[in-house]
């Protein structure tokens, strides 16, 4: 601790210092400082700015005034100990683990038995239908129900899901099969009932034809028959 002696430094003691819109918060802050050195035990144990942090939302800038950091009236400056030392630890720390599960995922999508340009290795499509409840108890809606995921690594994690999954996919292609089977007999259907029809008409043509030249019994109607044919040559 900077100061364990000093009665101002203890969690919860308040200090009230004035000020207005256009006043510089540096000029607060030194302010506090010196209020907590002159009730420090000893010298040793005096503070300067640098080792608080003020927070006002957000990290305070000492530049700017309390009009330009959004205070207004009776507004409170919490005071604690300067973190930039562990914060910069914990970016770090927050670094590695994301390079660490970039590379987990990466890893992991190598051993996807389907890998594809589109999609990367996702064969199924989950539709989550239904609604989620957040921290508070409040529910709302889901905006997006469909999630792509690998049928592969998922039956591997959850069995249930598995024969879900699975299920799904010999209702599938059990459709697709009574389909197919349907469009084939359609097909079949249509055939035969053209070639029906053009039996029909090839038929009705046949008893349609009238000889140009019908043969009567007998010489003379023969003889007729010939001289028409003579004359319509001519």
């Amino acid at each position: 601790e900077l100061s364990p002696d000093n009665p101002t430094l203890k969690r919860g003691v308040s200090v009230y210092i004035g000020l207005d819109k256009n006043t510089k918060l540096e000029k607060v802050f030194a302010r506090y400082c010196e209020i907590v050195n002159s009730n420090a035990t000893s010298n040793v144990n005096h503070v300067k700015m640098d080792d608080f942090e003020f927070l006002h939302t957000t990290i305070l800038d000492k530049t700017n005034t309390v009009e330009a950091s959004a205070m207004m009236k009776n507004d409170h400056i919490k005071v604690r100990r300067e973190r930039s030392k562990d914060r910069a630890i914990m970016l770090e720390s927050i670094r590695l683990q994301r390079e660490s599960d970039r590379k987990y995922f990466e890893n992991l999508r190598q051993l996807l038995p389907n890998l594809q340009p589109e999609g990367t290795g996702c064969d199924v499509i989950l539709d989550c239908k239904g609604k989620v409840v957040d921290e508070r108890g409040y529910r709302q809606n889901v905006l997006a129900t469909t999630v792509r995921a690998n049928s592969v690594l998922l039956s591997k994690r959850c069995k249930w899901l598995g024969q879900k999954i699975l299920y799904a996919r010999e209702e599938k292609m059990r459709v697709d099969e009574v389909a197919a089977s349907e469009r084939l007999e359609r097909r079949n259907r249509s055939t035969s009932s053209s070639l029906e029809n053009r039996s029909l008409q090839q038929s009705d043509g046949e008893d349609d034809v009238v000889p140009a030249f019908p043969q009567i019994a007998g010489r003379d109607n023969v003889a007729v028959g010939n001289q028409h044919h003579a004359a319509e040559i001519e």
